[in-house]
Order: C-alpha cells, then structure tokens, then sequence
C-alpha cells in the first residue's frame, strides 16, 4: 500500500496489537505517529516498509496526564528502509495538565518500554539541512529515542547525514549537525537496559550519543561491537551509571575526527575493546568538569601520539604513556594498562568502507588482544566471540 503528500498519514491513538507491513510512504511529515494521550500504546510491529521523503518516519509519544502514566511498551521497528529524512525513528515523552488553563504540555520522565529497534536502513539525513531549515531546532537524529527502558537497537545500517563541515547554517544561526542514535534522558529519570550493537555508522555528525545530563543517569547502557567510521564523534557518553554497568565495548571507530568523547557528567564508564584508528583530531577527548571515574583498557590506538585531551589542559598528552599517568593520577586506577599502540592495524582491506572490510588479517595486534565482558558474547555479525585463546578487540571476532 502507498501514502504520499500528506502532514500526518497513518496515526494511531490507544492502539494495541497492530502490524504495519510492506507499505510505502512518500513526502511526507510524519508518516507514522502514535500519541499515547488517551491510553498506552501496545504490541505494535512496523517491519519492511519504506519511507522516501520525510521529516519524520515513525514517531511515538508516551504522556503522563494528570498524574496518570501512559507508557508505550512493545513496539518493533525492523527492516525498514528510510531514505532522505530528518528523524527515521522518533520517541518522546510528554505530561499533560488539564486542571491548568490552558492545559500545560511539558517534557517528561515517562518512559518507553520494551522498543527494539532492528535491521533497519536510513540513508541521506537532511543532507542539506532538509526539513531543518524552516524552525530554529538543531535536532537531526536518524534514531532519536527519550527515556528508553530495556531497549535494543541493533543491526542497523545508519548512512550520510548534514556534518558540522558542510556549513548549513538554520534560521536560529546554528551550523546543522546530525546524529545517528541519540538517547536522551530527562533529569527525573533513569535509561536502564539499553542495547546498541552491531550497527554501522558512517559519515554522520556523531554515531552515537547518550545522555543528556550532568549527573548519573544510567543503568547497565551497553555500546557494543559497532563500526563506527568517518563521523564528526564517533561515540559521544554524556551522563554516566553510578553502578558502573555501562560502557562501550568492542567497537571499531574509524577516521572519525574524535573517536571517543565524554563530555561533562560522562562518570563511570567503562571503555574496553575499542579500536581507534587515524583521528583527524583526538583518540579520547574529555571534557569532564565533574571529575574524570571512568576506567579505559584493552584498546588498541592507531597510531600513538599527541592525540589524548583533557580539556582542563592546553596541550593533548604526548602520547599513550602520559595518558596512562593521568588516568591513574585523576582516578587512582592503572588506566590503559593492557591497551596497545601500533602503525597499522591490519584490516582485511587497507581502504575499509563496507562493514567486511573491518575484518582483521591473522597479523592485526587487535587479534586474540581483548578480554572477556560479561554479558557480550557476539560479534558485529552475530557470530560469536570465544573463538581464540582471548577475544580480539573491535567490533569482529571472525
């Protein structure tokens, strides 16, 4: 079935237990929205559809009205095809007030629950600032989800998007720039059991972001075996987990100007497995005004060099040696002790695009380099990861 020219095509309100299948959708605002005002929406699967032309693809909304939660939970979004857009997938959370006159309508700590988001394609994100540039908003996210609660999303392909670079300016003044999943959280609520693996990330504003807050606001928030390669940020950590159960592991972040970035209230996180190969600007850069407790080992930095900041410095560190002393100076831990440098990484190809070319020869020093994480047992293909006497560090096992 086809839809075309229209704000807002297919809406679902108190909806339960629907499947939208192989339908079309073409130049539209919103082609699909559910706004949870009057009841939660339920048990709800959007899978092989495509989406050619739109602001916005699939958008939810879960409310709290008059105290009451509305929480939307069960919704499957998967092998979808999203191709020139400014938001593919959209939640958000809202609170209604009809005893104020007028009725308020705020940003709110209802959750989403239970939303899996899978095997999905979104190419060309407002590439020249499509449907951004009429309103002051900087928001251009492909996955753009508010308060998530036990979340997966995994296997998609996430492709082009407007960069800080190409200088498209809105009408607020704001240079545009995208990102490829963004977590947001509000101040009064938890992402607890949040999933982001084997994805593939490419030349976006930033690959990956979560949080929004400058203090702990995040439970057991794994980031794991993506590619993630010529973006502004690669992997962007904001907020942090006081449990210390969150962290990104075995990703593969190539060519990105920062590879890794935790910005202010960033605490807490573990950074195991990672590769990082040829920053145009820093390997890890941290801007962590509320004191730096995040623990860093088992990477793999190509190539080594003046490419760590903290920014309460006006020079980056020398090399991986002064990082490690600064680790251990600001955290009382032996930072990056088992972390590795080299000149080359050994890729299957010297030239990697697609995501196979990640594949590491027999040589590579990531091979066999890595150690066990709880709880992260597959590859970037599924595959998994015991299969040498150590687990190699990025995002293949192979």
């Amino acid at each position: 079935m086809y839809f075309a020219n229209n704000s807002r095509l297919l809406s679902i309100s108190n909806g339960e237990n629907i499947n939208f299948r192989e339908l079309a959708f073409e130049y539209t605002g919103t082609s699909i929205y559910g706004a949870a005002n009057t009841a939660p929406i339920r048990n709800i699967i959007i899978e092989d559809c495509t989406f050619y032309n739109t602001n916005t693809g699939i958008s939810f909304i879960s409310y709290t009205v008059d105290g009451v939660l509305h929480e939307n939970d069960n919704i499957q979004i998967k092998r979808n095809s999203f191709d020139v857009t400014r938001f593919a997938v959209k939640t958000q959370a809202r609170d209604i007030d009809n005893t104020a006159t007028p009725p308020l309508k705020n940003n709110t700590a209802t959750r989403h629950l239970n939303l899996a988001i899978m095997d999905n394609t979104i190419t060309n994100v407002s590439i020249a600032g499509q449907f951004a540039l009429n309103d002051s908003s900087q928001d251009i996210e492909a996955i753009s989800l508010q308060n998530p609660h036990d979340t997966t999303i995994t296997g998609n392909s996430i492709h082009h998007a407007v960069r800080q670079d190409d200088a498209v300016i809105n009408p607020a003044g704001y240079t545009l720039s995208s990102g490829g999943v963004v977590v947001w959280v509000h101040p009064d609520q938890t992402v607890d059991n949040l999933r982001i693996e084997r994805n593939h990330l490419n030349d976006l504003g930033i690959g990956i972001a979560v949080g929004a807050s400058p203090f702990h606001r995040l439970n057991n928030v794994i980031i794991a075996s993506n590619i993630v390669n010529d973006n502004d940020v690669g992997i962007h950590l904001n907020s942090g987990d006081i449990n210390g159960m969150s962290g990104a592991y075995f990703n593969t972040l190539v060519n990105n100007h920062i590879s890794l970035r935790l910005n202010s209230g960033g605490q807490d996180y573990n950074i195991f497995n990672n590769i990082s190969v040829n920053p145009t600007e820093y390997h890890v850069y941290i801007a962590e005004v509320h004191g730096f407790t995040s623990q860093f080992d088992y990477n793999l930095y190509v190539p080594d060099g003046p490419l760590f900041f903290f920014d309460n410095l006006a020079t980056p560190y020398a090399d991986i040696d002064e990082w490690r002393d600064a680790i251990n100076a600001m955290t009382g831990l032996v930072g990056e002790a088992n972390s590795l440098t080299a000149n080359n990484t050994g890729f299957v190809s010297t030239s990697p695009i697609n995501p196979a070319d990640f594949q590491l020869t027999n040589k590579s020093p990531a091979r066999d380099s890595g150690i066990d994480i709880f709880d992260v047992s597959e590859d970037f293909s599924g595959g998994s990861r015991s299969k040498g006497r150590a687990p190699n560090i990025g995002a293949w096992e192979n």
